[in-house]
């Protein structure tokens, strides 16, 4: 297949002008791609005599090497151009994105009315009703799936609103009992430890003998009848302790 025939195949998806610019702007380069690939088909060093095969090599390279390089340049152009283009395509495709999207959603709100309101309808109820369940603390006990018509939500958060209650009931029982089982066991614990301490012997009190005591009212009452009324006062005093202390 001839270089101009391998471009027309590379440029087929391109589109009538820009296939016909591309290989216009590429097709010399081909062509002299053509010219040289003969020129030295047969051209191929064996000896180190052969020093005019090596200048005529250096030669072919050094022109290769150019029109690779142009070709480059030429390919860096386009693709900057190309780029361009595709910006600029892109650009005024979202201007007009841009100018029909708000048309569009206004008008497919205008065709859900209907569908919509009675979205909002919906949501609303739902948003109630999980209000009220969250301010009562009952989502362990309710969890309704999607929203209910009222009389049934109500049935469901009075049963809800029982289960609460009865099981926070139970919850106080379980505390008390355990409260009541952790005093019994500190008082049992408490008496253990007392039983297991030796208690001291109570040193019972020496009997009082009759006859000191005798002899005591008997040097009081002399004292009283002897003493002068300002000194009975003292001796009454004195008395009032001696009955206190037995």
């Amino acid at each position: 297949m001839s270089k101009t025939k391998e471009l027309k195949a590379l440029v087929l998806p391109v589109k009538d002008q820009n296939e016909v610019f591309i290989k216009g702007e590429f097709e010399a380069f081909c062509n002299t791609v053509e010219k040289w690939k003969e020129s030295i088909s047969g051209l191929k060093v064996t000896d180190e005599k052969q020093k005019d095969k090596m200048k005529m090599s250096r030669k072919a390279r050094l022109e290769l090497q150019k029109v690779r390089t142009s070709a480059s340049k030429v390919k860096d152009e386009l693709k900057k151009e190309s780029l361009a283009y595709g910006k600029a395509v892109q650009q005024v495709y979202n201007f007009i994105e841009g100018e029909i999207k708000p048309m569009e959603k206004s008008l497919k709100e205008n065709e859900d009315f209907v569908k919509i309101k009675e979205e909002k309808r919906i949501q609303a109820i739902e948003d109630d009703q999980s209000q009220a369940i969250n301010q009562e603390n009952l989502q362990e006990y309710i969890s309704p799936n999607g929203h209910l018509d009222a009389d049934e939500f109500d049935a469901l958060f009075q049963l809800a609103s029982k289960k609460k209650a009865k099981a926070e009931a139970e919850e106080k029982e379980r505390i008390n009992a355990v409260k009541i089982a952790e005093e019994r066991l500190q008082k049992i614990k408490k008496l253990e430890k007392e039983l297991e301490q030796k208690p001291e012997p109570i040193k019972q009190p020496e009997p009082i003998k009759h006859e000191g005591i005798e002899a005591c009212f008997s040097t009081i009452r002399n004292l009283y009848e002897n003493a002068s009324d300002k000194k009975k006062e003292g001796v009454i005093t004195l008395l009032k302790k001696i009955i206190k202390w037995l």
